[in-house]
């Protein structure tokens, strides 16, 4: 049986979730872990395959978790847990599809057990336990980017309707923020720090957390339409950029980011930052200075460059190798040696 070929099967019949942990990128790089444990460590062929799958264990499980771990220094429980959550539902795919039925799989009580059994035997590698949210995917981002427009410039009512609740002016401003936060992945508190004074409106920048920020055109057009509005209805007293109809300093997370909610069913905004953190780290930007424009600790941009090492297939790893060897052959030092 073409063992190998069972994974294309499952990777084409799994739907792509809204967050990356649920993407295909993520099931495929899980189950290329996986397989590659069963070649290196379990001779694993198409004429064992079948036997080798229905015979694992609780000890393979774990080791394949163990080698996951140490061959990529996986540092956050929630990548382990998204491993084996992966490898849950590609064991209940092949037992549905092809009857190869995996008796720890197969029973809550001994899956259970078997957890108890890896997180026990992962403490040694001081794996950092708290919880993490998951990134959104690149087709969400997308679809953000889509619905934040037209909220912005096709609002349904009057924006500067002042008597009773204003949806249209509440999605209005959410829409704004929710795209600052798609273009430099801020955390809710840097946003709510932000003045009227740090908008430059002819240099088209926008300051945050010390850091001048160019803004790419469409959205600063947006925010110059925003800022009309703003105008319109704003106390005098108020510094900050982002008010309420009232004309007082928006301070309400939930009115922040109510665009989000018809797109993945929540206002979490988090999950909408790390992936702009991951595209911030592909692109070469210091963790450090990650850290203090978006005003997340040092764990969250840690656990998104986890995330980012993980969409590196097996396959990358020589050009990461090269890529790493001529750093290190550019540094002072190197001669010196």
């Amino acid at each position: 049986m073409d063992i190998l070929g069972t994974v294309y099967t499952f990777l084409v019949k799994n739907n792509e979730g809204k967050y990356f942990e649920s993407s295909s990128i993520t099931y495929r790089r899980k189950l290329n872990v996986f397989f590659e444990y069963l070649i290196n460590e379990c001779n694993l062929t198409d004429n064992n395959g079948e036997d080798i799958l229905r015979g694992m264990d609780e000890k393979k499980f774990t080791a394949s978790v163990i080698y996951y771990v140490e061959q990529y220094n996986i540092q956050f429980s929630s990548t382990v847990d998204n491993y084996l959550s992966v490898i849950y539902s590609y064991f209940r795919y092949i037992r549905d599809s092809f009857r190869i039925v995996n008796n720890i799989i197969d029973s809550e009580e001994k899956l259970k057990k078997l957890k108890g059994y890896i997180t026990s035997k992962t403490k040694e590698y001081s794996l950092i336990t708290r919880k993490q949210k998951s990134p959104i995917n690149k087709d969400v981002y997308k679809e953000w980017i889509d619905y934040c427009d037209e909220c912005i410039n096709n609002p349904k009512n009057d924006l500067i309707k002042l008597i009773g609740y204003n949806k249209a002016f509440t999605d209005f401003v959410s829409a704004i923020i929710t795209k600052l936060v798609l273009l430099t992945g801020l955390k809710i508190k840097c946003i709510k720090a932000i003045t009227l004074k740090d908008y430059d409106f002819q240099l088209n920048m926008i300051k945050l957390n010390n850091f001048w920020i160019h803004l790419p055109n469409n959205y600063a057009k947006q925010i110059r339409k925003y800022l009309e509005i703003r105008n319109s209805v704003v106390n005098q007293d108020t510094e900050s950029l982002f008010i309420n109809i009232q004309g007082k300093s928006l301070i309400s997370n939930a009115s922040m980011f109510e665009v989000l909610e018809p797109v993945i069913g929540s206002k979490e905004a988090e999950s909408v930052a790390k992936y702009v953190i991951m595209q911030q780290i592909k692109v070469g930007i210091p963790l450090g200075s990650i850290k203090k424009l978006t005003g997340f600790s040092y764990e969250t941009i840690l656990h998104c460059a986890e995330l980012v090492e993980e969409e590196c297939d097996i396959n990358d790893q020589h050009e990461i190798n090269r890529q790493l060897d001529s750093k290190l052959r550019a540094m002072a030092l190197f001669d010196k040696l």
